[in-house]
């Protein structure tokens, strides 16, 4: 003779599996969400460094006179003996910024990764990439354009990129400035 039960109080082990197997279901969106912002949230940090990382080579550069011609900054030169072309000049390296003395120095600079004022790698910053580009660009007040003949404005532009671990696009942020000729920055 078998013994049974008309009030169980306890819990099958089918009832437990269908259970677990709901909560598990219902995790899996849940750890999507969670990966996703951490995802995002590492982005943000990539960028925010990269902005950071952009805004610093600008005001490294602002620290430049306006021309190799000018003899202090913020001293203002005709066009006519503006150095030309833009790009590095007689005496300065164009793979060691320390030389570097005017602000069109810089145009095709790149670093990977950042350097110092001193032009050392900048420990923590292997993953990104820093590019710099300036031009002649015409009076701002009626439409920034580049422009092929000198002009009192040139536009420096800094570009700063990183790849995400495992990712194939390179992400980027990008910050312009433009100098004045005869403007102490």
């Amino acid at each position: 003779m078998f013994l049974t039960r008309k009030n169980k109080k306890g819990v099958t082990l089918v009832e437990l599996m269908i259970t677990v197997t709901l909560i598990l279901l219902g995790l899996i969106p849940l750890l999507k969400m969670f990966i996703s912002a951490v995802t995002g949230t590492q982005m943000t940090g990539s960028a925010t460094v990269a902005d950071n990382i952009a805004k610093q080579m600008l005001a490294e550069i602002s620290q430049k006179k306006w021309d190799e011609k000018c003899t202090v900054k913020g001293e203002y030169i005709s066009l006519t003996s503006a150095s030309d072309p833009l790009g590095t000049d007689a005496g300065e390296d164009a793979n060691d910024k320390t030389t570097f003395d005017d602000i069109d120095d810089y145009k095709g600079w790149e670093e990977i990764p950042p350097r110092d004022l001193s032009n050392k790698p900048i420990p923590g910053y292997e993953g990104y990439q820093l590019k710099v580009d300036v031009i002649y660009v015409t009076d701002p007040t009626t439409g920034v354009t580049s422009s092929t003949s000198k002009t009192d404005f040139k536009q420096v532009t800094v570009t700063v990129s990183w790849q995400k671990t495992g990712a194939a696009n390179r992400y980027s942020v990008e910050r312009s400035k433009i100098f004045y000729n005869g403007i102490k920055y």
